[in-house]
């Protein structure tokens, strides 16, 4: 009788031999993220907090993370190099991405400083809600806030009384300048000015808002519109430092 086995038992026998290396290669990869969370955890304690559902969104990021690599499963040929470089990309970006979440606060502060030097006017919001102004290129403080929910530009004026809109932000936002008093005067470094005392619905410079306003709509054209007094005076403290001015509420 011969010898030679037939192709059902040999392919038999192959299949006996597979080893499920890719199994193992996602298995090994998720432990060693489980790994490095853990470690961070005991790192940094106290940055997780359970009362947020912190923890379910690291659990939703692990999860993720192991749905994208089960593709490793199906690995048949393995190049040890490769395996040992894919490990750690992996790794690497689930660190990345837990580090990202703990620090969300501290990074979401950087990338406002970064947008308010590049944009002065734009609010850069603290701890506290205290809110942090870059002074412009040419020299004035600028901020970008809303009136009656509509964006407009301030300028940040300490010898104006009230908050002043021009005509034409006041017709941007909705306020039909041609209907208004101009009952209010002041004494500006052209002359006398006239004023239209009026209610704004909300104002809002960053996370300070206020309702029900009373800002004046001057008669004469503006460049921009004036953030005066009557606002900063509502404020705890303002401070000039230097390029920086603060404002806490």
């Amino acid at each position: 009788m011969s010898d030679k086995k037939g192709p059902w038992e040999q392919y038999s026998r192959n299949k006996e031999r597979h080893f499920p290396l890719g199994l193992l290669l996602w298995v090994a990869l998720l432990l060693a993220v489980g790994g490095g969370i853990w470690a961070l955890f005991v790192s940094f304690p106290g940055r997780i907090s359970p009362r947020k559902y912190d923890y379910l969104y690291v659990v939703g990021l692990v999860a993720m993370l192991a749905m994208v690599s089960s593709g490793l499963i199906f690995v048949r040929r393995i190049n040890l190099g490769e395996v040992i470089r894919n490990i750690s990309i992996w790794t690497g970006l689930a660190i990345v991405l837990l580090l990202g979440f703990t620090y969300r606060s501290e990074l979401t502060g950087i990338y406002y400083r970064v947008i308010g030097e590049l944009v002065p006017g734009q609010a850069i919001i603290l701890e506290g809600n205290t809110i942090i102004l870059s002074v412009s290129r040419d020299g004035h403080f600028y901020a970008n806030g809303k009136a009656n929910g509509k964006k407009l530009r301030f300028m940040i004026d300490t010898g104006a009384s009230d908050v002043v809109l021009s005509p034409l932000d006041a017709s941007r936002i909705g306020i039909d300048v041609e209907k208004l008093q101009f009952t209010k005067t002041y004494q500006t470094a052209n002359g006398i000015g006239l004023g239209a005392p009026y209610r704004l619905k909300s104002l809002a410079i960053g996370s300070l808002e206020y309702a029900k306003f009373a800002v004046s709509v001057n008669k004469s054209d503006m460049v921009t519109s004036l953030l005066g007094m009557s606002f900063l005076e509502r404020l705890q403290s303002f401070e000039f430092r230097g390029s920086k001015l603060y404002l806490r509420p």
